[in-house]
C-alpha cells in the first residue's frame, strides 16, 4: 500500500477535550465527594473527631484565606489552584478509566467492538474463556452488591459476607489454575464449582445468568450493542481489508483498529475529524463514569471510617429516619449515574465510533476501486 502520510506535516491541534475532557471529571470528583461529606455532617452531626478530609480542608481555607480582610488576589490564586488540581486529578482519573474500563472491562469482559461487529474468532484476542469472563462479571456484581449492602447492614454482617465472597473468589482462582494447567484429577474435586462456573446451578442460572441475558437483550434491541454487521457487509469488508493490507482482520487482531484508522487519516482527513469527535465524546463519558464511581467509593470509605471511629453514629446511620435514608439515596444515586455513563460510553464506542470507523474504511476503499476501473 502506497501512502504519503509519513511525508506530510502532521499538526496536533489543541481541542476543548484536551482541557474539559479532564477538568470536568476532576472537578466532578472533588465536588461530589465534598457534597457527600457535607451531607454526612448535616444529617448525622458527627463530632470534631470525625474524618472528613475535604470538608476540613475547605473550612481551613475559608478560615485562613477567605476572610473579609483578605485581598481579592488570594481568591484568584485559590481559583487557579483549584483548576490546576481538578485538571491534574482528571488526568489521573483518565489513566484509571483507560486501564480499568477500556483494557479490562471492555477488553476482557465485554470484548472490543471490532470482535463483535466483524464476528472475529481469534485465539490471540479471545484469550480468556467465556466461563472465566462470566465469573469476572459475577464477582464484579457481587462486589457492588456488597458495597450497597454496607449502606444498610451493620459491620459484622458485612464482614461475614466479605469472608464468603473472598472464599468463593479463591475457589474460582484455584479452579482456573487447575483448568489452565490441565489437571483432570484435581479438577473433578471441583465438580460443583465447575457447575457454578458454567452457570448451571439452578439458583445462579435463574438469577445472575438471566439478568445478564436480560441486559444483553435490552442492549441489542434498544441500543444496538452486541449486534454485529450483516454477513454480507462483513464479507465485503474482509475483501477490502485484504486488498489493502494483504491480511485478514482475524490475523491482525486489534491492529484492525489502527490500520483502518490510519488509512482514513491518510486518504480522507476530513472523515477523521468525525472520528475524532466520537473518540473524544466516548473518552469523556468513560472518564466521567470513572469519576462518579470513584466519588461513590470515596463516600463508602468515608462512611465506614466514621462509623468505626464513632460508635454513636452506627445506630443513627442504620436507622430508618429521613436523614439516613436521604444520604443513602444520594450515595446510590452516584453509583447509578456512574453505571449510566458507563453504558453511554460503551454505546458511543460501539454504535457510533466503531461502526463509523469500519463503514468509512470500506466506503473509501470501494470508491478507490471504482476510480481504478474507470
Amino acid at each position: 500500500m502506497e501512502t504519503d502520510l509519513g511525508k506530510r506535516d502532521v499538526r496536533i491541534t489543541f481541542s476543548s477535550y484536551d482541557f474539559l475532557g479532564y477538568f470536568i471529571p476532576g472537578v466532578t470528583f472533588i465536588t461530589i465527594s465534598l457534597i457527600s461529606e457535607y451531607f454526612f455532617k448535616y444529617f448525622f452531626l458527627p463530632s470534631d473527631k470525625s474524618i472528613l478530609p475535604l470538608y476540613i480542608l475547605i473550612e481551613k481555607i475559608k478560615g485562613y484565606f477567605l476572610t473579609p480582610e483578605s485581598h481579592w488576589s488570594i481568591e484568584i490564586i485559590i481559583l487557579v489552584l483549584i483548576i490546576i488540581l481538578s485538571y491534574s486529578i482528571g488526568h489521573l482519573i483518565g489513566s484509571i478509566s483507560s486501564f480499568t474500563l477500556d483494557r479490562l472491562f471492555v477488553g476482557k469482559v465485554l470484548k472490543y467492538p471490532y470482535i463483535i461487529l466483524l464476528k472475529i474468532k481469534s485465539n490471540v484476542e479471545i484469550s480468556i474463556s467465556d466461563k472465566f469472563r462470566k465469573s469476572l462479571v459475577l464477582i464484579s456484581f457481587l462486589f457492588h452488591f456488597i458495597l450497597i449492602l454496607s449502606l444498610f447492614l451493620k459491620q459484622m454482617v458485612l464482614i461475614y459476607i466479605l469472608i464468603i465472597l473472598i472464599f468463593i473468589l479463591l475457589l474460582l482462582m484455584f479452579y482456573n489454575y487447575l483448568v489452565n494447567n490441565k489437571k483432570p484429577i484435581l479438577r473433578n474435586i471441583f465438580y460443583y464449582l465447575e457447575k457454578s462456573y458454567s452457570f448451571e446451578i439452578p439458583l445462579i442460572k435463574l438469577s445472575f445468568n438471566n439478568l445478564i441475558n436480560f441486559i444483553r437483550t435490552i442492549s441489542v434491541n434498544f441500543l444496538g450493542i452486541y449486534k454485529p454487521f450483516t454477513d454480507k457487509f462483513i464479507a465485503k469488508f474482509n475483501y477490502a481489508y485484504k486488498r489493502v493490507f494483504k491480511s485478514t482482520p482475524a490475523e491482525d487482531g486489534n491492529l484492525v483498529y489502527w490500520f483502518t484508522r490510519n488509512y482514513i487519516i491518510d486518504k480522507k482527513p476530513n472523515f477523521n475529524s468525525i472520528l475524532e469527535y466520537w473518540f473524544n465524546l466516548y473518552s469523556f463519558t468513560r472518564n466521567l463514569s470513572t469519576s462518579l464511581f470513584l466519588s461513590y467509593m470515596y463516600s463508602i470509605v468515608i462512611i465506614q471510617i466514621n462509623l468505626n471511629s464513632e460508635s454513636r453514629l452506627i445506630n443513627e446511620f442504620f436507622s430508618l429516619n429521613y436523614g439516613a435514608n436521604a444520604y443513602k439515596f444520594f450515595v446510590l444515586l452516584i453509583l447509578f449515574a456512574s453505571f449510566g455513563m458507563l453504558l453511554r460510553y460503551y454505546y458511543l464506542f460501539y454504535s457510533h465510533f466503531s461502526k463509523y470507523l469500519y463503514r468509512t474504511f470500506y466506503y473509501i476503499v470501494s470508491q478507490e476501486n471504482k476510480k481504478r476501473k474507470k
